[in-house]
């Protein structure tokens, strides 16, 4: 029998609703103190160790965006440059190992069910003249922040253009051109701290005899304004030569900033790899302008390395790689900021093989796709990861969700366990490729990446799970946009995904599509979940409290109804309750009755 509240809820919900309408088996781990062999491939390299090229602090430069002479950049595209080309030799063997068999499958695919709520997308930065794009974003409260080669930029979240401009001395001046960057920024990244309430931005540079890793920090959640800019060297020592870094990951926790990144020779008499850098940022000076401090490790027996955006954890970094066709190495530094020391764990997946060559766009196009881990995330002691594989002589994207046991503050003995693995194959002549994946705090999980075959042109799509989806599967994916042209070749190389900041089911997505003038990227989000299911609980001690239980009920319009009256961020929904505004379904940063009347609407209509 309903209780009296509710019926009484279900009597005035479509009343209020109608209203809003009308107000607005474990490999064997690699020992302590020890690094495994690198693959032949990769040629001899001096053994891992602790570098200091240089342990002076870096002092900050600082920008105000709002002076900038030029706010919306201009960027020359009668020239189509590829970055490779301005670059040193930096190629390696990309083969993987085989590994050995361990008799396991991918858990699941995709399925038909729609997962996925309502979504948006606007258009990104365009063209600049630059192959790839390198796409990567950053959502914070009220903004996003995107970076492509060469250039950044900075969009109210529904869709407006703030800010625009190049990374490099060619923008007169560029973002980082104040700090000394020069003419060739390139592979830039970029994250919004959730924690410190800060963007973060970094490019790369490298000259003939010289290398940097330049990175800003604003000073607040807007990024239009002050931003504090470091320019530190990055010609790493290697015996007699030095080494430049390339492809880099850029990720955080609660101490410090991460950058993993391939090394290349740049000068000497040393072969050509180098290893991967791995260079600690101590996050507390960046955030208020005072000098940066960071340390340097290098392991010659790594490639490709991504670092990991900590959610939420034991206070340690990690890092993902691929270390054989059946594991997925994944490392730590312990005490990252004074004596970095490497720990190391290879965690047994389903044998996979990398993408067969290139994805077919349209009549015409093959594009690179690669299969190189994508962005990796944590939260809760739980990793995700995702990268390219052969489905079937095609491209398709396996993802993995692996319990990091607390390690390694659990010890060295304890076994990662892979808890589920999924494969993404868009099937029939379709590739999928250019994934990165996410999870919320409800363990819903998304992943953006691309689509493209013979008879359609490379799309931007997302596709998404529930906690309680049957594992490995992932529902159907909503695509946020597709290209009208063939494209060829060396192309896009990664998309990025980030979690809403204040309403966490909201998931971000920047990926890239191709039209006659260039490429273009494109910028979405998209609900997971239901929004109205919040809980099975109104008590905050239950341990169902904020656990969605699949049904929408009086619990859970009064655990909203709470939120909203403390301005708690999960009460921020949207920032317009018109259907046709671009903001509306887009948290704003305020607490009104556009989100009382959105939550009701959402209520009214329950999970269906």
């Amino acid at each position: 029998m309903r209780s009296a509240i509710q019926i009484g809820l279900a009597s005035v919900v479509p009343w209020l609703a109608a209203c809003a309408h009308q107000i607005a088996p474990q490999s064997p781990a690699i020992p302590i103190g020890a690094e495994s062999q690198p693959s032949p491939s990769f040629g001899p390299v001096a053994p891992s160790r602790l570098i200091r090229p240089d342990s002076r602090p870096v002092p900050a430069v600082t920008i105000d965006t709002r002076e900038s002479p030029t706010q919306l950049a201009q960027f020359d595209l009668a020239t189509i440059r590829v970055v490779k080309d301005g670059l040193p030799p930096h190629t390696f063997d990309k083969s993987i190992r085989v590994g050995p068999p361990n008799g396991r499958a991918p858990d699941g695919d995709l399925r038909d069910d729609a997962t996925l709520g309502p979504s948006r997308r606007f258009p990104g930065i365009g063209p600049t003249g630059w192959i790839p794009s390198d796409a990567t974003l950053a959502v914070g409260p009220r903004h996003v922040v995107s970076t492509v080669n060469q250039a950044i930029a900075f969009h109210e979240k529904k869709g407006t253009l703030l800010y625009s401009a190049h990374l490099g001395s060619p923008g007169s001046p560029g973002f980082f051109e104040p700090a000394g960057a020069g003419d060739f920024t390139f592979d830039p990244v970029c994250f919004y701290h959730h924690t410190a309430g800060r963007f973060f931005v970094l490019a790369l540079e490298v000259y003939s005899e010289d290398a940097w890793i330049t990175i800003g920090v604003s000073d607040d959640d807007d990024p239009v304004g002050v931003w504090y800019l470091y320019r530190t060297p990055a010609a790493i020592p290697i015996g007699d030569s030095t080494y430049w870094p390339d492809f880099p990951g850029f990720a955080y926790d609660d101490q410090a900033i991460y950058v993993a990144a391939n090394l290349f020779k740049l000068q000497g008499p040393g072969g050509g790899w180098g290893g991967v850098i791995f260079r600690s940022f101590d996050l507390s000076p960046l955030l208020t302008g005072q000098p940066a401090v960071f340390k340097d490790y290098r392991d010659g027996s790594a490639a490709t390395v991504r670092p990991a955006q900590v959610f939420s954890g034991n206070g340690h970094p990690y890092f993902v790689s691929i270390w054989s066709s059946t594991q997925i190495r994944v490392q730590t530094l312990l005490d990252p900021l004074t004596n970095p020391s490497p720990r190391s764990k290879l965690v047994s997946v389903p044998a996979f093989a990398g993408p067969p060559g290139d994805a077919p766009n349209g009549q015409a196009g093959a594009l690179n796709t690669g299969g190189a881990i994508g962005e990796v995330h944590v939260r809760d002691g739980v990793l995700y990861a995702t990268h390219g594989v052969d489905v079937g002589g095609r491209g398709g994207i396996r993802w993995y969700e692996i319990d990091l046991q607390d390690w390694p503050d659990s010890g060295q003995g304890v076994i990662l366990t892979l808890t589920q693995s999924g494969t993404i194959d868009a099937g029939g002549s379709r590739w999928t490729f250019f994934p990165a994946i996410a999870a919320n705090r409800r363990d819903e999980v998304a992943v953006v990446f691309g689509q493209s075959g013979p008879s359609e042109f490379a799309s931007m799509q997302i596709a998404a799970r529930r906690a309680d989806d049957p594992p490995g599967t992932m529902g159907a994916p909503v695509q946020f946009g597709t290209g009208a042209a063939d494209a060829n070749g060396r192309w896009g190389d990664y998309f990025g995904v980030a979690v809403d900041p204040l309403s966490d089911s909201v998931f971000w997505g920047i990926g890239q599509v191709q039209f006659g003038f260039g490429w273009q990227t494109v910028i979405g989000y998209a609900q997971v979940g239901c929004l109205a299911d919040i809980t099975s609980s109104t008590d905050p001690v239950d341990p169902a409290f904020g656990v969605p239980d699949g049904r929408v009920d009086s619990q859970d319009f009064f655990v909203f109804l709470d939120w909203f009256a403390n301005h708690d961020a999960r009460a921020d929904l949207t920032g317009s309750s018109d259907p046709n505004d671009p903001g509306y379904g887009v948290p704003d940063g305020r607490y009104d009755a556009s989100d009382f009347f959105f939550y009701l609407d959402r209520f009214a209509h329950g999970c269906a």
